[in-house]
């Protein structure tokens, strides 16, 4: 698939005046890529149908994240070629896609660990997209016969190096282009995130942030009560994509202890916080802290404290 110029999909750049020219040619080739993808060109056209808006950040700690609240996609700086740009915005549209053809999202209904399981599944469907889309770049020639995108395999290694066997299920994929086309690598790449305690690991740490945060306008007797199962996760997250859920994870349970564990201090962190949400209080002198949710700013890393005994 060969983009035309009349054929690129672009979305509204919000404060293009701030990018740097290469990063604003960077952007433009990014279109490019991901408007030639059978796989990302149907989030592409939904996302512009939506109106989602760019905006581009300096120095951001991050590559790229969607908000669905504010209907943007931020993308920092730390990706320097077109092809990670269009890896980052791939992942990114994947949530988009998830959560508006799902109608499901994160949120304070689900109980604490519905909500990690629920994020676990999205983040390991999102990379499971990212690989996807540099398949199809390396399989991609330009005119005159050469590869269109030399080494994007080699650098999709190194983008997802967290994921254990990222080595291996390149290399099958290298081996038999039919697993890229089944969706059995997307599915060995979702397999796989759950694999890499690093990922698992930060994934909760974010999520413990994020409750931490807005703690104090989560007391609602409702919240942290609606459970899913993982069948219902494996629907929500599958939902406006390739089915390679439904037709490769056969007996991967998020349910069973393999999934659905996580590290001890998580599991004291929730359990905490559930059990306190409806007595968040701001302290009246800064040294009568009663039992509650304590969001504290410490070198700069948002950490979650608990009260003293």
């Amino acid at each position: 698939m060969n983009a035309k110029a009349s054929d690129v999909i672009r979305l509204t750049v919000a404060n293009s005046q701030e990018m740097p020219p290469r990063f604003r040619d960077m952007l433009e080739e990014a279109f490019v890529i991901l408007s030639e993808s059978p796989t990302a060109r149907p989030f592409l056209e939904k996302a512009r149908a939506s109106d989602i808006s760019v905006f581009y950040g300096r120095g951001l700690p991050f590559e790229g994240v969607y908000n669905h609240e504010k209907n943007a996609m931020l993308l920092g700086d730390k990706v320097d070629d077109a092809a990670g740009l269009a890896m980052t915005m791939c992942h990114e549209l994947r949530h988009f896609s998830q959560i508006t053809a799902s109608g499901v999202a994160v949120s304070w209904e689900f109980t604490p660990m519905t909500m990690l399981k629920l994020t676990l599944a999205a983040e390991a469907d999102a990379r499971a997209h990212e690989l996807q889309l540099a398949f199809e770049m390396a399989a991609k020639k330009t005119a005159g016969g050469k590869e269109a995108h030399p080494g994007v395999l080699e650098l999709t290694t190194h983008r997802l190096m967290e994921l254990p066997d990222i080595r291996k299920i390149v290399e099958d994929g290298r081996k038999d282009p039919a697993k890229i086309e089944n969706g059995e690598i997307m599915a060995e790449a979702f397999k796989n995130f759950y694999a890499s305690r690093n990922l698992r690991y930060a994934t909760e740490e974010r999520l413990l942030e994020l409750m931490a945060m807005d703690a104090g306008m989560n007391r609602d007797p409702d919240h942290y009560k609606q459970e899913l199962s993982s069948k219902e996760i494996f629907n929500i997250v599958a939902k406006g994509g390739p089915t390679y859920l439904g037709k490769h994870l056969q007996g991967f349970d998020l349910d069973g202890p393999y999934c659905s564990s996580v590290y001890e201090k998580t599991a004291w962190q929730l359990e905490f916080m559930k059990s306190t949400r409806d007595l968040y209080v701001e302290p009246n002198d800064g040294r009568d802290w009663k039992p509650a949710y304590i969001y504290k700013i410490s070198r700069g890393n948002p950490r979650i404290i608990p009260p003293s005994p």
